[in-house]
């Protein structure tokens, strides 16, 4: 199954896919703490949301624990 970084940059909306929810988690908070891109959430291959709103926020800090250990 694939998942999607739902996300704006430079007035576009992309939908950039990856194998795994952590993967697209990882790489909208690395662009977010990088301000090259404004978040919109996580979708699932059908375009259900996975995440949003404070349950991606609460992902963000996981996904910074993550890299912070590794």
């Amino acid at each position: 199954m694939a998942y999607y970084a739902h996300f704006w940059r430079n007035f576009e909306e992309y939908r950039l896919p990856f194998d795994t929810v952590d993967d697209a988690v990882d790489y909208l908070r690395e662009g977010s703490d990088a301000s090259t891109l404004s978040v919109i959430d996580v979708l699932d291959e059908d375009g259900t949301v996975v995440l949003e709103g404070d349950s991606l926020s609460d992902a963000f800090r996981s996904s910074r624990l993550r890299a912070a250990s590794a």
